[in-house]
């Protein structure tokens, strides 16, 4: 009698311990999930302030030429820093390119991103020209552009104005986050016009 209580007890004492244990994991696994769709608190402290002047640079492009942030003119430049690998970056570019032929974007674009030309996808392996304006695809060995800039995840906009003043910075995942980026206007939901609508 007295080893069947023993038993039952030990029985009880481990469905216990296997339900804290399940109940452990879900925990854990709901961390883990809520973590990865979190608004990125860290991501939006990053990047240079508002106002202040935003650093000169250079890399390679994409097609083997060379870009120098100091020849662009007194044009305006959205500069949006991603990378081969990033989901959201990879989803973003080709709409940047996008908004870039279907709004005609002013000044100069630019995508700063890392690796050699053949890491990039194939969608990103081209420049573009239109009516005076550009959109070149940079690259950086070892991060330089993004030290100068303060970005360390992406993607990451910013939108430099005429006198090199940085006029808007923020993390950038869609194509009216651009054009809401490009108005300045910190709200996207606002953008007007949306592309891909059918």
């Amino acid at each position: 009698m007295i080893i069947a209580i023993w038993c039952v007890l030990a029985a009880l004492l481990a469905l216990m311990v296997a339900g804290w244990l399940v109940l452990l994991g879900v925990v854990r696994a709901l961390d883990d999930i809520q973590g990865r769709n979190a608004p990125y608190p860290r991501i939006l402290q990053q990047g240079l302030d508002v106002g202040s002047i935003a650093p000169a640079f250079n890399g390679s492009t994409v097609d083997g030429g060379s870009f120098s942030s100091e020849n662009i003119g007194g044009g305006s430049m959205l500069l949006v820093f991603v990378h081969p690998g990033c989901a959201p970056c990879e989803v973003l570019v080709p709409q940047v390119f996008m908004v870039f032929a279907a709004f005609q974007l002013p000044g100069t674009t630019v995508l700063v991103s890392r690796g050699r030309p053949e890491d990039q996808p194939h969608g990103w392996r081209r420049s573009l020209r239109a009516n005076g304006a550009e959109l070149e695809i940079v690259l950086e060995k070892e991060d330089e552009i993004s030290k100068a800039f303060r970005v360390d995840a992406r993607p990451f906009a910013y939108l430099i104005g005429r006198d090199r003043k940085i006029d808007a910075a923020r993390v950038i995942n869609d194509a009216n986050e651009v054009l809401a980026l490009i108005r300045k206007d910190s709200r996207p939901e606002k953008a007007t016009s949306t592309v891909g609508e059918s």
